[in-house]
C-alpha cells in the first residue's frame, strides 16, 4: 500500500537521509498554532490530502536554504511504501476519533471539534483502515525507515498558483472528504507526472446555456495541468 506525507523541503530532505521521524524527535509540530497539538509518537500519513499537508507545513519548521542562501518556498511530498512496516504501528487519528465521538454528535462548533482533537490526540485508536475510508488519513507510531521511501516531489507553488491554490482549499471533514477527496488525490498523481484530466481536478459543471464560458474554464484548467514548471522528483529507496 502507498501513503503519503506532505511537509516540507527540508523535513524531506532529512527523511531521505535518516528516515521519516516522529514529530516528539523532531520537535516540529504545524497546528500548534490553531491550538490543536498532534500526538508526539506520530507520523501522520495519507492517501488523499499530501498536497493540502505540504502547502501548510512549507513556511512552518526549520527552513532549506538553497546553494545561493535563499529559503526555500517548495513543497515536499513523500511517497511510502508501507509494506513491510508492522500494521500493528498503525493507528486512526486524532480527527477521525474525534468526528466519530459520540459525545460530539450535535456538537459540532468549531471549538468543540478541536476541544475533541486534543483529547484523543494521545488517544489514538486502532481503526486506522476505516479512517483511511473515512478521512484520508492515518497515523503510525514511530520511525519509517529511508528505505520505504520510495519517491519524493518538490514543487514550488509560485510556478503554478493556480494548483497550488486547489491543493490548499478546502477542510479535512468526512462529509468534505465525500466530495473532495478525488480531487485531491488527483493532485498527488499531477504532481508525480501521472495522467489527469481538468476533470479530474476540478469539479466543472455539465453543459449550460454559458457552455462558452465553461469552455474557457476547462482550457485554463487542461493549460494549469499542462505546466509542469517547478516540480522536481528524486527517487528514494537507499
Amino acid at each position: 500500500m502507498i501513503l503519503y506525507h506532505g511537509t516540507s523541503e527540508y523535513a524531506a530532505r532529512e527523511a531521505l537521509k535518516r528516515g521519516l521521524r516522529p514529530r516528539g524527535e523532531t520537535g516540529e509540530d504545524n497546528w500548534t498554532e490553531l491550538g490543536i497539538g498532534s500526538n508526539p509518537r506520530a507520523i501522520y500519513l495519507t492517501d488523499t490530502y499530501a498536497c493540502h499537508y505540504a502547502i501548510n507545513a512549507r513556511q512552518a519548521g526549520t527552513r532549506f536554504r538553497t546553494p545561493d542562501g535563499k529559503l526555500s518556498k517548495r513543497i515536499a511530498v513523500i511517497e511510502i511504501e508501507t509494506r513491510g512496516l508492522p500494521f500493528t504501528n498503525f493507528r486512526s487519528d486524532e480527527d477521525y476519533m474525534a468526528f466519530t465521538d459520540p459525545s460530539l454528535q450535535g456538537l459540532m462548533t468549531e471549538e468543540n471539534i478541536k476541544a475533541k482533537i486534543r483529547h484523543h490526540a494521545n488517544n489514538l485508536g486502532t481503526d486506522w483502515k476505516q479512517c483511511l475510508a473515512t478521512l484520508g488519513t492515518c497515523v503510525y507510531l514511530g520511525r519509517i525507515h529511508a528505505k520505504h521511501i520510495t519517491r519524493v516531489a518538490f514543487f514550488d507553488p509560485k510556478a503554478n498558483d493556480a494548483m497550488a491554490w486547489a491543493m490548499a482549499d478546502g477542510s479535512l471533514t468526512p462529509e468534505a472528504f465525500k466530495f473532495a477527496g478525488k480531487y485531491h488525490r488527483s493532485y498527488i498523481k499531477w504532481l508525480f507526472g501521472e495522467p489527469v484530466t481538468t476533470d479530474d481536478v476540478i469539479s466543472l459543471p455539465p453543459a449550460t446555456d454559458e457552455e462558452s464560458i465553461w469552455n474557457e474554464k476547462r482550457k485554463y484548467w487542461d493549460d494549469v495541468i499542462a505546466n509542469r514548471d517547478g516540480i522536481e522528483i528524486i527517487e528514494g529507496g537507499q
